[in-house]
């Protein structure tokens, strides 16, 4: 294990975010099994009172795992990769951390998803007195746990692994998933050149700020219509994604087929991979936003303005990100044409 303040700051954060999280979890055990509502028995008042110190404490329990993801993201990809043999970016200490490299942070994204979900809900249950919701955000905090342990093993095994006395090789990893799996042979046969893979990310990107548009002007919260913006969504991620690599990366590092994800958050390269992914985590966080909102306004008709309003709200930030994220991979293609006046094939 590499004794690094980045590796011992995440502990930190997550001990904390542990102690305080089981605080939260042993009081909606009791909060689950008493609550009535509409009652104004002591034990009823009770309840009202720690649901919304377990809001805060949720609060804070996303805000330190996003601070340890955040700080994991910013050693695997910078500070990191000086002190394993061999490593030039994040797919060297990946590959020196082994498979649960790749899991902790695939943990601690799925982590914060239900933690975000937890939070929309609670804001829009906040609206009302009624608390219609209190038990929903109950199981939703508590629904975190399994996905936060399964983080903080990985983690441990993760940072376990990374020593400075066993060298890894970045490129040879890399070119030899790209040549092994699906897409690398896809692309290889030339069914889509990265010339192609831009205008697909391109086109993607712009179709999901015309659907946030849509979302943001007109509220339209039908259970067809949600679930369909769910699916546009994934198909954009995974596409933007192989897009990224494929097809913008070359212009960003300047070296033809180099398609590392990682390399987006070097500073040689502006760190440009945090604003372009925080676009797309965006993107993907709001959208589920708009799918708790609206599933919450038709569920509960008490609950339908506060639920309109917080649809509104995703759909406007999805605009947003994804106009964000336009600007960002359409700028150093532009650029690269002004200069040179041709394309990177």
């Amino acid at each position: 294990m590499i004794w690094h303040p980045a590796a011992m700051a995440v502990w930190l954060m997550e001990v904390t975010a542990w102690l305080v999280y089981l605080g939260a979890a042993w009081r909606l055990l009791r909060v689950l099994s008493l609550w009535n509502p509409g009652s104004n028995e002591p034990q009823q008042l009770w309840c009202e009172r720690a649901l919304e110190l377990t809001r805060f404490q949720g609060g804070w329990v996303a805000a330190l795992l996003m601070g340890v993801f955040l700080v994991l993201v910013v050693g695997i990809s910078n500070l990191w990769p000086r002190l394993v043999p061999g490593a030039m970016c994040g797919t060297g200490v990946l590959q020196a951390m082994g498979p649960p490299g790749t899991q902790t942070l695939l943990y601690r994204g799925l982590t914060l998803m239900v933690l975000y979900c937890w939070y929309v809900v609670a804001r829009i249950d906040g609206c009302r007195p009624e608390s219609v919701l209190a038990l929903l955000q109950g199981r939703l905090l508590l629904m975190a746990m399994p996905f936060m342990a399964l983080g903080s093993w990985t983690l441990s095994q993760a940072l376990s692994a990374l020593t400075s006395q066993a060298p890894v090789s970045c490129c040879a990893v890399l070119y030899a998933q790209v040549a092994e799996t699906g897409w690398g042979r896809i692309l290889m046969a030339g069914f889509i050149s990265p010339r192609g893979w831009i205008a697909v990310t391109l086109a993607g990107s712009a179709l999901v700020a015309f659907w946030g548009t849509v979302m943001w002007r007109f509220a339209v919260a039908g259970r067809l219509f949600t679930w369909l913006s769910a699916g546009l969504v994934a198909v954009w991620l995974a596409t933007a994604f192989t897009g990224l690599k494929v097809g913008i990366a070359p212009y960003v590092y300047e070296v033809l087929r180099h398609p590392c994800p990682w390399c987006f958050f070097l500073v040689e390269h502006d760190a440009i991979g945090f604003a372009i992914y925080g676009a797309m985590a965006v993107v993907v966080c709001e959208a589920m936003a708009g799918l708790v909102a609206a599933s919450a306004g038709r569920r509960y008709a008490v609950l339908a303005v506060p639920a309109r309003r917080r649809s509104q709200q995703a759909g406007r930030n999805v605009l947003l990100s994804a106009g964000l994220f336009l600007l960002l991979i359409a700028t150093p293609v532009v650029l690269w044409r002004v200069r040179f006046g041709g394309w990177i094939d």
